[in-house]
């Protein structure tokens, strides 16, 4: 067996609101077939916003894993409907991403990020003068 080992950064996005993103651990290290689970704890003022978790491979730019929203919404990318599972505890702001049979290539820096899920547009009306 190989060990594998993932890091944990954790990160609100700024939205003109105050959210943060803390983890309990930095850095794990398992052996390939195994299970981890990854865990945040975050603050925010928004009623209604998704969690949304990312890998980075060395070398890499951030990859999308997963979205879980208050409102229920849910979304996966196809590489991980089967091995990611992931919890919203919104009662206790906290969430959990679970690897299950643990592969080499799974060793990645891992993201947690906060964002509003209702987007602002804005309309401006100009009076027509006849």
């Amino acid at each position: 067996m190989t060990n594998l080992l993932l890091f944990l950064v954790l990160e609100g996005l700024l939205l003109g609101v105050w959210n943060s993103v803390a983890q309990s651990e930095t850095s794990v290290t398992m052996t390939e077939g195994g299970e981890v689970t990854l865990h945040s704890n975050y603050s925010t003022s928004l009623s209604s916003y998704c969690l949304n978790w990312y890998r980075q491979r060395p070398e890499k730019q951030p990859e999308y894993i997963l979205q879980r929203c208050t409102n229920t919404y849910e979304h996966k990318e196809n590489f991980a409907k089967i091995r990611f599972s992931d919890e919203l505890q919104i009662s206790k702001k906290s969430s959990k991403l679970t690897i299950s049979q643990l592969e080499l290539s799974d060793s990645a820096l891992y993201h947690c990020a906060i964002r509003a899920t209702v987007m602002e547009t804005s309309l401006s009306l100009v009076q027509k003068l006849s």
